[in-house]
């Protein structure tokens, strides 16, 4: 605690500095998030970029197998939205799967796999 002229305890200025230390802690964590967003958007598109110019190495996309069960997890699950009902069972475009395994991740039956 702070004290005054006369060595006491200045409760009101403790308050305050208090009050002040956990805005500064609130704004930190939220400029600590958009650094992060903003760096996970960056990669994200970087990523996509290497695929579409082949930097990088070649990336395996994702292909639903003949276990399928057709229960909808996978196409819940993907983030691309590259996954749709086929016959029979889900089919993934292998232009927007980005590799990421959440399909696989999820299914009951191990059905999507890399080619």
């Amino acid at each position: 605690m702070r004290e005054n002229r006369c060595g006491k305890a200045d409760k009101k200025q403790t308050k305050k500095d208090e009050k002040g230390r956990e805005k500064r802690r609130e704004d930190l964590t939220e400029k600590t998030l958009e650094i992060v967003l903003f760096f996970c958007r960056f990669f994200c598109i970087i990523e996509k970029w290497w695929s579409i110019c082949g930097v990088g190495g070649e990336k395996m996309a994702y292909v639903i197998n003949d276990d399928c069960i057709s229960c909808g997890a996978c196409e819940a699950e993907c983030p691309s939205e590259a996954i749709s009902e086929g016959d029979g069972k889900f089919v993934i475009d292998a232009d927007k799967c980005t590799d990421c395994g959440s399909c696989a991740d999820v299914c009951p039956v191990g059905a999507p796999s890399q080619e």
